[in-house]
């Protein structure tokens, strides 16, 4: 690979890391005003961003056309199945700890 190319890639990743800090820290303050001025519940939060967050990979897959090599690979490696499962679990087990957390009234 080319430094040229090296350098682009750089710049991409720098500028999606910002694009992430950028975005996390809006979202604070976004659920704040959910949970406080539209009195939403966090178990309807929870769902709301698994739901997002679950299409938002199933685009991603799609869009670098993966999809069917990802359950391909998985196919292959069955072994590796529990481990992901454990893992979707595990985040999605901490969500409604994060939420309830940010929708507990300040002190």
């Amino acid at each position: 690979m080319g430094g040229g190319r090296r350098a682009v890639q750089g710049v991409i990743g720098a500028m999606l890391m910002l694009t992430h800090l950028a975005c996390d820290g809006f979202a604070s303050t976004f659920q704040d005003k959910l949970f406080h001025q539209y009195g939403m519940s966090f178990y309807v939060m929870t769902f709301h961003v698994s739901c997002v967050s679950c299409l938002l990979s199933l685009a991603g897959l799609v869009l670098q056309q993966q999809l069917v090599s990802s359950f391909t690979f998985v196919a292959a490696h069955p072994e590796l199945l529990p481990e992901i499962l454990l893992l979707a679990v595990a985040v999605r087990s901490s969500l409604p700890h994060v939420f309830r957390k940010a929708a507990a009234p300040e002190p």
